[in-house]
């Protein structure tokens, strides 16, 4: 018998950096995303003693008679301290393995769905029967609160979710995700619309969050973020009616506003690209996540995208193939 977890990644629209505290808390966050079909699986197979062999790009094993603690790298790390947390429920070891077909660091939310994949194994193997709400809070809390990086919510729910959504964060603890009705043509339209492309490099994105909460109390930031929201909405609005055109152009003034809100979040080079991408016919587009390296996303007609691809790729940067995914995080037994 073995478990099979599979969880997606993310891009945001509109509205990402509204779901980081104290902004949210405090006033409420909103963000419009979308899970593709790139993400992690992880395979767990339950063994006879006491040990678990986790192995993702590099190989560890671990005895659960002794406590764990912290420092190595990312995904270690987050191993550690779900292993910490499940402790006294775990009888027997396991055998953890661990695929990703995406860039790690790169803006997509892959931290946390790396979490929640191996979350979603560990509950149906001890079995603990949780809601997608419970592992995307309890993903966050182990990130937050056992590891104490810095960080918005909307990369856990999107991995347990999935879909097109609305997602609202705040005020307080409160947090409601709206999957947004698109019709079928509407649908097709958005996602032959979207090119996304890889521009190399990678960063520790608590670091830039950390700094983020810093700018929130900056004159002039908190008016920035909530046109953040507003501009959410507006999109949400905009995707229901079918105007990809409208979506287009809402993304490009939440991106100036989102580097409104942190000017750290981009740098001569990403601003070179967006640049050349419009110049080509883009309408508008966002770099994904917490910013400076990554994944950068345009809406752009199609009869425009080659154009636009052919001058990225001069640059540096490399197209990706994806397609929009509605499912979130799903586990099964083998």
């Amino acid at each position: 018998m073995k478990i099979v977890s599979t969880a997606p990644v993310r891009l945001d629209f509109n509205g990402g950096g509204t779901d980081v505290n104290p902004f949210a808390a405090t006033f409420g966050g909103t963000v419009v995303n979308a899970t593709i079909n790139r993400g992690y699986r992880a395979v767990l197979t339950p063994r006879r003693d006491t040990l678990v062999e986790v192995i993702d790009k590099e190989r560890r094993v671990f005895d659960l008679k002794i406590p764990l603690t912290y420092g190595e790298d990312v995904h270690f790390d987050l191993i550690r301290a779900i292993l910490n947390y499940f402790r006294d429920k775990i009888v027997t070891g396991f055998t953890l393995i661990i695929h990703s077909d995406i860039e790690d660091s790169a803006g997509l939310g892959s931290s946390a769905c790396f979490t929640v994949t191996v979350l979603g194994a560990m509950c149906q193997f001890l079995p603990r029967s949780v809601s997608k709400d419970e592992v995307a809070r309890l993903a966050f809390e182990l990130e937050t609160k056992e590891l104490g990086w810095v960080g918005g919510k909307q990369d856990q729910w999107c991995a347990a979710y999935g879909g097109l959504n609305l997602m609202e964060f705040g005020p307080g603890e409160r947090v409601s995700v709206r999957s947004l009705k698109l019709g079928k043509m509407a649908y097709k339209k958005f996602q032959n619309w979207l090119i996304v492309f890889y521009t190399g490099g990678k960063r520790k994105s608590s670091d830039l969050q950390i700094q983020l909460q810093k700018n929130m109390e900056a004159e002039g930031r908190i008016e920035a973020f909530q046109k953040m929201k507003q501009l959410a909405c507006e999109t949400a609005l905009s995707l229901e009616q079918g105007d990809i055109e409208a979506v287009g152009n809402l993304i490009d003034l939440g991106w100036q506003e989102k580097k409104h809100s942190n000017p750290l979040i981009s740098n001569e080079r990403i601003d070179g690209l967006y640049s050349a991408a419009r110049r080509q016919g883009a309408l508008g587009g966002q770099l994904a996540g917490a910013g400076q390296v990554g994944y950068l996303f345009f809406l752009c007609p199609p009869q425009k995208q080659t154009a636009v691809c052919v001058v990225l790729e001069r640059l540096g940067a490399r197209k990706v193939d994806f397609i929009l995914s509605k499912r979130g995080l799903k586990v099964s037994r083998q």
